[in-house]
């Protein structure tokens, strides 16, 4: 997740979701930082396509892997407030390896 490619950190989150160990959950700090445009979420022939931030596939996974531990509803085609994801990185400083 310590790269600067915002397509290799969305690759790497999926890879995480693949293997599926909630230990490995902490490797996802720096991917919270990227603001960047990850997928689409809105129809692609609207006028203005709506695209979830690689931050928020980020938040998506650490609630999936940890068992959604926030007190915000999480959802695929969310794109969460600066408030939300600090949760989520507070959360991740208390796991074990931060």
């Amino acid at each position: 997740m310590d790269v600067a490619d915002s397509e290799v950190r969305l690759q790497g989150l999926d890879d995480l979701r693949f293997i599926g160990d909630a230990t490995l959950a902490v490797r996802i700090r720096p991917a919270l930082d990227d603001t960047r445009q990850a997928h689409l979420i809105t129809d692609k022939n609207q006028p203005e396509p709506e695209y979830a931030r690689v931050c928020d596939a980020a938040v998506n996974l650490v609630s999936e892997l940890c068992a959604e531990p926030f007190d915000f509803e999480v959802g695929e085609f969310k794109i969460y407030s600066d408030e939300e994801i600090e949760q989520v990185k507070s959360f991740l400083g208390t796991l074990k390896g931060e």
